[in-house]
């Protein structure tokens, strides 16, 4: 069956309104932080303890990006690494209370963003919806 070739188009679109409504979000709040940021403390509060490499397959950015990233937020006191101590030349990175509290505030906008977006549709749709891209995904390679 071939594919409706307005599919793709409205999915682009769906992606490029989400990431401009949770910008001018951030913005909105005068938050100094990113999606990118979003993502990293996201991964740490779902995974504390890891390294670095983690955060890189989550995120999707190069290891030097995730790298800079990372000593940000561990400047600003939202993230700390400590010695792994089965190997000394990696580092385990954990959530402080501090990113804890910045994460809270990021989904909240995040979740803004969300309501803004799919708000006109109910949970049902909603809900097929996820599961109707989840399925397109599953046969696909990352």
């Amino acid at each position: 069956m071939p594919v409706d070739p307005h599919l793709p188009l409205a999915l682009g679109q769906i992606v490029r309104r989400f990431r401009a409504e949770w910008t001018a979000r951030l913005a909105q709040h005068d938050s100094h932080h990113s999606p990118a940021h979003y993502h990293a403390l996201s991964f740490l509060a779902e995974n504390p303890g890891a390294h670095l490499q983690g955060i890189v397959e989550y995120v999707g950015l190069d290891k030097g990006n995730v790298t800079r990233l990372v000593k940000e937020l561990a400047t600003q006191g939202l993230v700390e690494r400590q010695a792994d101590p089965e190997d000394r030349r990696c580092a385990c990175l954990q959530l402080t209370a501090a990113g804890r509290r910045v994460l809270d505030e990021l989904q909240a906008l995040k979740d803004a963003a969300n309501e803004r977006l799919f708000g006109p549709l109910d949970e049902a749709e909603q809900r097929q919806l996820s599961q109707l891209l989840r399925k397109a995904l599953s046969g696909q390679p990352e």
